[in-house]
Protein backbone atom coordinates (compact mmCIF):
# COMPACT_ATOMS: atom_id res chain seq x y z
CA UNK A 1 0.00 0.00 0.00
CA UNK A 2 3.43 2.27 0.57
CA UNK A 3 2.91 3.77 -3.20
CA UNK A 4 -1.08 4.16 -3.03
CA UNK A 5 -1.14 7.68 -3.80
CA UNK A 6 -4.18 8.59 -1.31
CA UNK A 7 -1.36 7.35 1.16
CA UNK A 8 -0.08 11.00 1.43
CA UNK A 9 -1.24 12.62 4.16
CA UNK A 10 -1.32 16.18 1.49
CA UNK A 11 -3.55 14.54 -0.89
CA UNK A 12 -5.96 12.52 1.39
CA UNK A 13 -6.02 15.73 3.81
CA UNK A 14 -6.34 18.32 0.45
CA UNK A 15 -9.39 16.23 -1.16
CA UNK A 16 -11.20 16.41 2.41
CA UNK A 17 -10.75 19.83 2.53
CA UNK A 18 -12.41 20.88 -1.22
CA UNK A 19 -14.01 17.10 -2.40
CA UNK A 20 -16.63 19.23 -3.27
CA UNK A 21 -15.20 21.67 -4.95
CA UNK A 22 -13.34 19.60 -7.27
CA UNK A 23 -15.77 16.96 -7.82
CA UNK A 24 -19.06 18.89 -9.56
CA UNK A 25 -21.39 16.65 -8.34
CA UNK A 26 -19.83 16.11 -5.20
CA UNK A 27 -23.12 16.54 -2.68
CA UNK A 28 -25.59 15.53 -5.20
CA UNK A 29 -24.13 12.02 -5.31
CA UNK A 30 -24.15 11.72 -1.65
CA UNK A 31 -27.50 12.83 -1.43
CA UNK A 32 -28.96 10.24 -4.21
CA UNK A 33 -26.92 7.45 -2.23
CA UNK A 34 -29.10 8.99 0.68
CA UNK A 35 -32.35 8.58 -1.01
CA UNK A 36 -32.06 5.25 -1.35
CA UNK A 37 -31.46 4.26 2.42
CA UNK A 38 -34.58 3.63 4.82
CA UNK A 39 -37.17 6.71 5.18
CA UNK A 40 -38.15 5.89 8.85
CA UNK A 41 -35.57 7.88 10.53
CA UNK A 42 -35.29 5.56 13.99
CA UNK A 43 -34.76 2.48 11.84
CA UNK A 44 -31.82 0.45 13.10
CA UNK A 45 -29.40 -1.22 10.44
CA UNK A 46 -25.79 -2.11 9.62
CA UNK A 47 -23.60 -0.39 6.75
CA UNK A 48 -20.17 -0.45 4.75
CA UNK A 49 -19.03 2.16 3.13
CA UNK A 50 -16.76 0.32 0.64
CA UNK A 51 -13.48 3.28 0.18
CA UNK A 52 -15.48 5.30 2.46
CA UNK A 53 -12.12 7.50 2.67
CA UNK A 54 -12.41 11.01 5.45
CA UNK A 55 -15.91 9.69 6.51
CA UNK A 56 -18.05 12.84 4.86
CA UNK A 57 -20.58 10.25 3.48
CA UNK A 58 -20.63 8.43 6.63
CA UNK A 59 -20.84 11.21 9.21
CA UNK A 60 -24.26 12.14 7.17
CA UNK A 61 -25.58 8.87 7.60
CA UNK A 62 -24.75 8.39 10.97
CA UNK A 63 -26.51 12.02 11.67
CA UNK A 64 -29.64 11.27 9.45
CA UNK A 65 -30.33 7.25 11.01
CA UNK A 66 -29.32 7.66 14.70
CA UNK A 67 -29.74 3.93 14.99
CA UNK A 68 -27.28 2.85 12.33
CA UNK A 69 -24.31 1.19 12.74
CA UNK A 70 -21.76 1.82 9.70
CA UNK A 71 -18.24 0.45 9.08
CA UNK A 72 -15.74 2.32 6.87
CA UNK A 73 -13.05 -0.04 5.09
CA UNK A 74 -10.10 1.92 3.12
CA UNK A 75 -6.82 1.26 2.24
CA UNK A 76 -5.39 4.53 3.03
CA UNK A 77 -4.08 4.93 6.28
CA UNK A 78 -4.11 8.88 5.97
CA UNK A 79 -8.14 8.85 4.93
CA UNK A 80 -8.58 6.31 7.67
CA UNK A 81 -7.06 9.25 10.44
CA UNK A 82 -9.39 11.53 9.29
CA UNK A 83 -12.38 9.36 9.40
CA UNK A 84 -11.48 8.03 12.38
CA UNK A 85 -11.17 12.01 13.96
CA UNK A 86 -14.50 13.05 12.12
CA UNK A 87 -16.57 10.12 13.58
CA UNK A 88 -14.96 9.82 17.10
CA UNK A 89 -18.23 11.79 18.72
CA UNK A 90 -20.49 8.46 17.18
CA UNK A 91 -19.16 6.21 19.67
CA UNK A 92 -18.86 1.97 18.50
CA UNK A 93 -21.74 3.12 15.77
CA UNK A 94 -18.76 3.69 13.76
CA UNK A 95 -15.69 1.43 12.75
CA UNK A 96 -12.74 2.13 10.56
CA UNK A 97 -10.40 -1.25 9.07
CA UNK A 98 -7.62 -0.86 6.88
CA UNK A 99 -8.31 -2.72 3.97
CA UNK A 100 -8.08 -3.21 0.32
CA UNK A 101 -11.48 -3.53 -1.55
CA UNK A 102 -9.78 -6.18 -3.68
CA UNK A 103 -9.19 -8.27 -0.27
CA UNK A 104 -11.63 -10.14 1.97
CA UNK A 105 -12.67 -7.49 3.77
CA UNK A 106 -16.12 -9.37 4.83
CA UNK A 107 -13.38 -10.25 7.81
CA UNK A 108 -14.10 -7.14 9.71
CA UNK A 109 -18.25 -7.44 9.72
CA UNK A 110 -19.75 -8.60 12.93
CA UNK A 111 -22.63 -9.41 11.23
CA UNK A 112 -24.31 -9.19 7.26
CA UNK A 113 -24.96 -5.34 6.49
CA UNK A 114 -27.87 -4.15 4.89
CA UNK A 115 -26.28 -1.67 3.51
CA UNK A 116 -22.80 -1.56 0.97
CA UNK A 117 -22.49 2.00 -0.35
CA UNK A 118 -19.14 3.21 -2.27
CA UNK A 119 -18.67 6.59 -3.75
CA UNK A 120 -15.89 7.57 -6.23
CA UNK A 121 -13.90 4.18 -4.77
CA UNK A 122 -14.72 1.18 -7.11
CA UNK A 123 -13.84 3.04 -10.75
CA UNK A 124 -10.29 2.02 -9.26
CA UNK A 125 -10.31 -1.64 -9.22
CA UNK A 126 -10.15 -3.04 -12.68
CA UNK A 127 -12.59 -4.99 -14.37
CA UNK A 128 -11.88 -8.35 -12.77
CA UNK A 129 -11.10 -7.22 -9.53
CA UNK A 130 -14.63 -4.86 -9.53
CA UNK A 131 -16.62 -7.95 -10.76
CA UNK A 132 -14.93 -10.37 -7.69
CA UNK A 133 -16.02 -7.40 -5.14
CA UNK A 134 -19.53 -6.83 -6.15
CA UNK A 135 -19.75 -10.93 -5.76
CA UNK A 136 -18.50 -10.02 -1.85
CA UNK A 137 -20.89 -8.03 -1.85
CA UNK A 138 -23.42 -9.85 -2.73
CA UNK A 139 -22.67 -13.10 -0.68
CA UNK A 140 -21.82 -10.43 2.42
CA UNK A 141 -25.09 -8.31 2.32
CA UNK A 142 -28.18 -9.92 4.40
CA UNK A 143 -31.34 -10.94 2.89
CA UNK A 144 -32.88 -8.26 0.75
CA UNK A 145 -29.73 -6.50 1.09
CA UNK A 146 -28.72 -3.21 -1.19
CA UNK A 147 -25.53 -2.31 -2.85
CA UNK A 148 -25.65 1.44 -4.26
CA UNK A 149 -22.48 2.80 -5.71
CA UNK A 150 -22.03 6.73 -6.63
CA UNK A 151 -19.04 6.60 -9.18
CA UNK A 152 -17.05 8.30 -12.25
CA UNK A 153 -18.19 6.43 -15.86
CA UNK A 154 -17.44 6.62 -19.07
CA UNK A 155 -19.53 7.01 -22.31
CA UNK A 156 -19.51 4.01 -25.30
CA UNK A 157 -17.60 6.21 -27.41
CA UNK A 158 -14.32 7.50 -26.53
CA UNK A 159 -14.43 10.51 -28.39
CA UNK A 160 -16.66 11.12 -26.00
CA UNK A 161 -15.12 9.92 -22.83
CA UNK A 162 -12.05 11.96 -23.91
CA UNK A 163 -14.27 14.55 -24.12
CA UNK A 164 -15.56 14.79 -20.69
CA UNK A 165 -12.12 14.01 -19.32
CA UNK A 166 -11.33 17.29 -20.58
CA UNK A 167 -14.18 19.65 -19.18
CA UNK A 168 -13.39 17.77 -15.90
CA UNK A 169 -9.64 18.45 -15.88
CA UNK A 170 -10.65 22.22 -17.47
CA UNK A 171 -12.99 22.82 -14.40
CA UNK A 172 -9.88 21.20 -11.79
CA UNK A 173 -7.36 23.59 -13.58
CA UNK A 174 -10.24 26.63 -13.02
CA UNK A 175 -10.30 25.75 -9.19
CA UNK A 176 -6.32 25.45 -8.88
CA UNK A 177 -5.72 29.18 -11.11
CA UNK A 178 -8.42 30.53 -8.32
CA UNK A 179 -6.75 29.72 -5.47
CA UNK A 180 -9.54 27.15 -4.16
CA UNK A 181 -7.46 24.22 -4.03
CA UNK A 182 -4.38 24.13 -1.48
CA UNK A 183 -0.98 23.71 -3.28
CA UNK A 184 -0.28 20.61 -1.69
CA UNK A 185 -3.40 18.99 -3.42
CA UNK A 186 -2.00 19.98 -6.54
CA UNK A 187 0.13 17.62 -8.03
CA UNK A 188 -2.67 15.01 -7.01
CA UNK A 189 -4.86 16.99 -9.64
CA UNK A 190 -2.13 17.79 -11.51
CA UNK A 191 -1.05 13.92 -11.55
CA UNK A 192 -4.44 12.96 -12.39
CA UNK A 193 -4.65 15.19 -15.80
CA UNK A 194 -2.00 14.26 -17.26
CA UNK A 195 -3.01 10.14 -16.68
CA UNK A 196 -6.10 10.39 -17.91
CA UNK A 197 -6.22 13.22 -20.72
CA UNK A 198 -2.47 13.75 -21.60
CA UNK A 199 -1.65 9.98 -21.85
CA UNK A 200 -5.33 9.09 -23.27
CA UNK A 201 -5.47 5.81 -24.15
CA UNK A 202 -3.03 3.98 -22.99
CA UNK A 203 -3.80 0.98 -20.96
CA UNK A 204 -4.81 1.28 -16.95
CA UNK A 205 -4.11 -1.33 -14.52
CA UNK A 206 -5.98 -1.47 -10.79
CA UNK A 207 -5.04 1.52 -9.11
CA UNK A 208 -5.87 3.65 -12.35
CA UNK A 209 -9.04 5.35 -12.74
CA UNK A 210 -10.36 2.47 -14.74
CA UNK A 211 -13.50 3.26 -16.04
CA UNK A 212 -16.53 1.46 -17.41
CA UNK A 213 -19.94 2.70 -18.77
CA UNK A 214 -23.01 2.20 -16.75
CA UNK A 215 -24.24 -0.73 -18.76
CA UNK A 216 -21.39 -2.98 -17.58
CA UNK A 217 -21.59 -1.94 -14.52
CA UNK A 218 -25.20 -2.79 -14.52
CA UNK A 219 -24.13 -6.42 -15.93
CA UNK A 220 -21.44 -6.78 -13.61
CA UNK A 221 -24.30 -6.49 -10.93
CA UNK A 222 -26.66 -8.65 -12.54
CA UNK A 223 -23.88 -11.86 -12.97
CA UNK A 224 -23.42 -11.48 -9.44
CA UNK A 225 -26.44 -12.25 -8.45
CA UNK A 226 -28.42 -8.56 -8.11
CA UNK A 227 -31.83 -8.11 -9.19
CA UNK A 228 -33.91 -4.70 -9.52
CA UNK A 229 -30.44 -3.08 -10.59
CA UNK A 230 -30.89 0.14 -12.33
CA UNK A 231 -29.20 3.23 -12.78
CA UNK A 232 -30.52 5.81 -10.34
CA UNK A 233 -29.21 9.15 -11.89
CA UNK A 234 -26.26 9.54 -14.41
CA UNK A 235 -24.31 12.94 -15.58
CA UNK A 236 -21.56 13.79 -17.27
CA UNK A 237 -18.81 10.88 -16.04
CA UNK A 238 -20.71 10.27 -12.89
CA UNK A 239 -23.57 7.70 -11.79
CA UNK A 240 -25.54 6.29 -8.93
CA UNK A 241 -26.70 2.55 -9.61
CA UNK A 242 -27.83 0.09 -7.27
CA UNK A 243 -28.88 -3.36 -7.18
CA UNK A 244 -30.53 -5.96 -4.68
CA UNK A 245 -30.20 -9.09 -3.09
CA UNK A 246 -33.28 -11.32 -3.65
CA UNK A 247 -35.29 -12.30 -0.19
CA UNK A 248 -34.33 -15.25 0.99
Amino acid sequence: MTDYRWNLTAAATGYDQVASVIHPHYREIQDRILARLPVAREEAFSLVDAGGGSGRLLERILEQYPQSDVINLDQSPAFLGLAERRLTRFGDRARCHLVRLQDNWDRFLDERPRYVVSMSAIHHLDRAEKQAFYRRCFVALESDGMLINGDEVRPESDRDYLDRLQRWAEHMQQVMSAGRVPTTMQPTLNGWIERNVERFGESKTSGDDCHETVAAQLGSLQSSGFIEVEALWYQEMWAVFAGRKPAT
